[in-house]
C-alpha cells in the first residue's frame, strides 16, 4: 500500500502522475501543470488564474543542492515557481515531523 504524507491512501491517478513525473525526470523532459482545488460541489477550480507552469523537474533539484549559494534572478515566473516549490517541500517536511 502506498500512502501520502498524511497517512491516507494514494489514488491510482496519483501513482500515475508520480510515474509520469519520474519519467520526465529520467528523460530530461519538461512538465506542465496547473494548481487547482475542489469546491463544495467537488468541481475542479483552477487556482492562480489557470496559469500553466512549465519547468524542468531537474532544474529545482539542481538549484536546491546549492543550499542558497545560487539565486534565481530572472525570469520572475521561475523565481515564483521556485518559491512555491520550496514552500511545498517545507510543508511536506513539517507534516512528516522532519523539521
Amino acid at each position: 500500500m502506498i500512502q501520502s504524507p498524511t497517512g491516507s491512501k494514494v489514488s491510482d491517478s496519483s501513482i500515475y502522475v508520480a510515474d509520469m513525473i519520474n519519467y520526465a525526470i529520467s528523460n530530461k523532459k519538461q512538465i506542465q501543470f496547473q494548481y487547482f482545488e475542489y469546491n463544495e460541489k467537488k468541481d475542479k477550480i483552477l487556482k492562480h488564474n489557470g496559469y500553466i507552469y512549465e519547468v524542468s523537474p531537474t532544474f529545482y533539484a539542481w538549484i536546491f543542492q546549492f543550499e542558497g549559494d545560487i539565486i534565481i534572478q530572472s525570469p520572475q515566473n521561475a523565481i515564483d515557481d521556485f518559491i512555491k516549490t520550496a514552500e511545498i517541500i517545507i510543508e511536506v517536511h513539517k507534516r512528516k515531523g522532519t523539521i
